[in-house]
């Protein structure tokens, strides 16, 4: 009886969780348990009732029978309740797919009328019907590939015959002002005369507009002279504030770095110094800081006073990589005070790295490390540290480094930064063209004009007098120091790598200049070098039939290099030994050396050696005479000469 309690009991619960539609079938399947909870224990309560305490086992039977009955029933109940659940579930179901079919139905009518709508809105605006043909027609012109002459010539013809009259209300569009580009680009001399006329008076306009500002430029890089100086001229008196703007600033910047010549640049710089030079109408005259201040000596509080706003306005709007600030801020630091100079360095310090890639900005630079102290020159290092080798490898930048290694007094510290940021890329630099001056500067100095121009010494030696209130040590001293920090990583570089370094023609001098001036043990690194010039010479991959490879291993022998002017070799401090080596692999192929590309090193072996040593070389080489007097090199006849 108890089970039949329970199950009444789970059926109630499971009739609660179901619809509404269900509430009938759960009410009749709960009286039914009810009625026959009463009728199994009527048995029990008529015993109680006759105090009766023994009952017959029929009548158990009987009851155990009808609980039985009972519970079949309940469960053949509860079965076809199941059923008509899940029926109705399935009915759900299909109601739900009606609906989701008719949300997607809805939806996407919804989006047709808005895409519907968003056309009429762009058809209801100006010009609508020009830029959608436009762009049809641009679209086939940007086909670079597939595109002949003369069908593009064709496409912009009939591009430019519906933008003309129309130029400047549509260049303003995004979509359009890229259209206008193409017609400047591909366009004829007359075509592109007449877009520039139409935008005559809006060129400032057109700087500033977030899509104007590409035709802007296109303008300048396709257009005729008389175009070019149009533009500039509506450009004369909005330069201030141009490059300040967000937009502008790039456009005039590429103007002036690309398309403007130097009396056009000294035009627009001129702007800076002050109102009266922004409204000055003719630009004929030359207009260089130096020829004003010398004719005007008065003017240079107020030419340096907006200056250095301009500069001060540039740095905060994040503009001081742009060359048109450097060569305001060369300028500027070419007739500044003490504290005017001192006043810039604190405003660039920390973003050197931003203009030490220019020809103005470079010097700017190299003037700074000259006039900044202890402190200043650390903080403009560590600026640096991070594009420390690939400013090594620009063609202003590696100036910039030299000077910083030639001011900063704290070897320690530059030592360091030396081999951190060297150590891993010392081939690939040593290769470079400009970055092993670096290099080189540390074992010669910038006053070896093998290495740096007359030019760069002239510049270089131009910051001697700044230096000098700036720095404590001995230049030599200084540059000894570098070069016994650094010393121990080229040796190592040239003992692992020595064929792979005299092949290149550029690092052979670092090769050379390194076994020349660098202290220490340098046997491990001579002999790599030997060993890169062993085997027979008749081999065309010989290194001595490279020119550079035979006058290095000519210098090595010599023990330094020749000079010039005094007419003799500079022998350096230590004995490398290179030709008491080298002996030994010339005599093992003797004719080939001396009857090719190696007759001069073989001469200057001979050179090097004593009398008896010398002689009984000259004895072999006799052995050979009749083969190299079919020799035709020049080192070979003076050979012949010897013998």
């Amino acid at each position: 009886m108890a089970i039949g309690k329970r199950k009444a009991d789970s059926g109630l619960k499971n009739g609660n969780k179901t619809n509404n539609k269900r509430s009938k079938p759960a009410d009749s399947v709960e009286l039914k348990v009810q009625s026959k909870k009463q009728a199994v224990t009527s048995p029990e309560e008529s015993l109680s009732e006759s105090d009766s305490h023994v009952s017959s086992d029929s009548e158990s039977e009987e009851a155990e029978d009808a609980d039985e009955k009972h519970e079949q029933e309940e469960e053949d109940e509860f079965a076809g309740f199941e059923d008509e659940d899940e029926i109705d579930n399935e009915e759900e179901e299909e109601e739900g797919e009606e609906k989701s079919e008719e949300s997607k139905k809805s939806s996407k009518d919804a989006h047709a009328n808005q895409k519907k709508l968003q056309k009429d809105r762009k058809a209801s605006k100006p010009f609508a019907d020009v830029s959608m043909k436009a762009k049809t027609l641009w679209d086939k012109l940007r086909q670079k590939g597939s595109l002949k002459a003369d069908e593009r010539k064709t496409l912009v013809s009939e591009l430019f015959d519906m933008i003309k009259s129309n130029v400047k209300q549509i260049v303003f569009k995004h979509d359009m002002s890229r259209v206008i580009q193409t017609c400047v680009k591909y366009g004829s001399k007359q075509q592109r005369e007449t877009i520039a006329s139409e935008l005559s008076g809006s060129f400032v306009e057109l700087c500033k507009s977030p899509y104007g500002k590409y035709l802007a430029v296109k303008l300048f890089k396709y257009g005729t002279p008389k175009m070019k100086e149009a533009a500039l001229g509506e450009l004369y008196g909005h330069v201030t504030k141009l490059i300040r703007h967000r937009e502008a600033a790039y456009v005039v910047e590429d103007i002036f770095r690309e398309y403007t010549n130097l009396h056009q640049q000294n035009a627009l710089i001129c702007e800076f110094y002050g109102p009266e030079f922004q409204v000055f109408k003719e630009r004929t005259q030359d207009m260089h800081i130096d020829k004003i201040l010398q004719e005007h000596p008065e003017k240079r509080a107020s030419v340096m006073n907006n200056l250095w706003k301009t500069i001060e306005g540039s740095i905060a709007k994040g503009s001081i990589g742009f060359t048109m600030v450097h060569r305001a801020m060369l300028e500027f630091i070419q007739h500044a005070s003490t504290n005017e100079a001192k006043d810039l360095l604190q405003s660039t310090k920390e973003q050197i790295y931003e203009f030490v890639h220019t020809r103005d900005g470079s010097q700017v630079a190299m003037k700074l490390f000259a006039i900044a102290n202890a402190k200043d020159r650390k903080a403009m290092l560590k600026a640096l540290r991070p594009y420390f080798a690939e400013t090594a490898k620009d063609s202003y930048g590696h100036l910039v480094l030299v000077t910083a290694l030639d001011c900063t007094d704290d070897t320690i510290m530059t030592g360091k930064l030396l081999q951190a940021e060297f150590e891993n890329e010392l081939i690939k630099l040593s290769v470079h063209k400009f970055a092993r001056r670096v290099l080189l500067y540390v074992l010669v100095g910038w006053e070896d004009a093998r290495y740096f121009s007359k030019e760069n010494r002239t510049m270089l030696a131009s910051l001697s007098p700044l230096k000098a209130t700036t720095s404590k040590k001995d230049p030599l001293v200084r540059r000894n120091e570098l070069k016994a920090a650094i010393g121990p990583m080229l040796l190592n570089v040239i003992s692992n790598a020595a064929g792979e370094l005299l092949a290149e023609s550029l690092s052979s001098q670092v090769v050379v200049d390194t076994l020349l001036t660098v202290p220490g043990d340098k046997t491990a690194a001579v002999n790599a070098v030997l060993r890169a010039f062993e085997g027979n010479p008749a081999d065309d991959t010989h290194l001595i039939h490279q020119i550079h490879c035979s006058r290095a291993l000519k210098t090595l022998v010599q023990n330094g290099h020749w000079n010039g002017a005094e007419k003799r070799v500079v022998k350096s401090e230590e004995e490398l030994g290179v030709a008491e080596g080298l002996k030994g692999i010339i005599n093992e192929h003797l004719v080939e050396w001396a009857a090719g590309d190696g007759a001069f090193v073989v001469l200057a072996v001979l050179e090097t050696l004593d009398e008896k040593e010398r002689k009984k070389f000259l004895d072999q080489l006799k052995k050979h005479q009749k083969t190299l007097k079919k020799s035709e090199f020049r080192g070979t006849q003076k050979l012949l000469e010897m013998l």
